[in-house]
């Protein structure tokens, strides 16, 4: 007798189609949740890079700027005409305060610099020479400023690649020209080279504006037609306050704006040349709106804080 066949179980076509596609959907879903979780870590990671950045070019710059000094003292003003007779006294310094264009300023910095750059003088202890290293309270003259081009040298995939950069300078005292005496030929800042002195502290920092506040000004008086500000033409003074505005930029926004080749039109011309709050604040507006309609979609992070500076005693 022939044995009967038993029969197997098995899946039918549709059955193993219809897996297939449940899989699929499977497959697509949390490949979707994975997608979306990445993409807000990448998010979420480029903010708190941007606010770590601002907040280290806020404290540094804070910092550097409380010890910030003229060491003003009081002289006689003799007349011209009767030279050994005084007519009154004046504030002098040897020291300045200033803010403003690069091309402006009394040392020299890179002419492609964004926005206006400062340098001003503070105890900060800097310098080159071992036995000098006690002494803490040495004068250096400081700075900041916004560049765009290369990073520093020996750092090779920085160094190719160009970004907008926050710099810091701090000339060691020994270099200082007021430690030259009075026998230098010429004008020693010119010859100035702050270069070897300066470091990045931050990258992707396209505009860096410096307003200073609680001085007497003149009735429609620009940022533009007071350098921004000179303390050798204001009585040797500081500023009370200073008005801190940058703002940041991602990583792959810095990408997407060197790739449509828009370096140069990502900071609006023609802004910040008023000093009055009200026009401040509506160029802030302005900058605002032009970064949310620029072409590629920036992410950025706008820092707007005010820095309280040291009055000007006379010693």
């Amino acid at each position: 007798m022939r044995r009967k066949r038993q029969a197997r179980a098995g899946f039918s076509l549709v059955e193993l189609l219809v897996a297939i596609a449940l899989l699929g959907v499977l497959v697509f879903l949390l490949g979707s949740v994975f997608a979306s979780v990445s993409s807000a870590w990448s998010t979420g990671h480029e903010k708190a890079g941007q606010l770590l950045a601002g907040r280290t070019v806020l404290d540094t710059m804070t910092q550097r700027l409380s010890h910030a000094t003229l060491s003003t003292r009081t002289e006689f003003i003799f007349d011209e005409n009767a030279p050994h007779v005084p007519q009154s006294f004046g504030r002098e310094s040897e020291l300045c305060f200033q803010i403003g264009p690069p091309a402006a300023l009394r040392a020299p910095l890179p002419a492609d610099t964004s926005g206006n750059a400062i340098l001003f003088f503070a105890p900060t202890g800097e310098t080159g020479l071992p036995e000098a290293s006690p002494y803490r309270s040495l004068i250096n003259l400081c700075g900041f400023f916004v560049r765009f081009g290369p990073g520093p040298a020996g750092e090779e995939e920085v160094a190719r690649r160009e970004r907008f950069r926050l710099w810091e300078v701090v000339l060691p005292a020994e270099d200082l020209p007021v430690a030259e005496g009075d026998d230098t030929e010429g004008d020693p800042w010119e010859t100035m080279n702050l270069r070897p002195s300066s470091r990045v502290i931050a990258e992707n920092i396209p505009l860096l504006v410096l307003i200073p506040q609680g001085f007497p000004e003149e009735d429609g008086e620009t940022l533009e037609e007071i350098l921004v500000y000179d303390s050798t033409t204001r009585d040797h003074e500081l500023p009370r306050r200073l008005r801190i505005l940058f703002f940041t930029i991602s990583e792959d926004s810095a990408r997407r704006v060197e790739a449509l080749g828009k370096t140069d039109s990502i900071v609006p011309s023609g802004l910040f040349r008023q000093l009055d709050d009200e026009s401040i604040d509506a160029d802030v507006q302005s900058l605002r709106e032009h970064l949310d309609k620029f072409p590629g979609q920036i992410d950025y992070r706008l820092f707007d804080s005010v820095v309280p500076l040291p009055v000007s005693e006379l010693r």
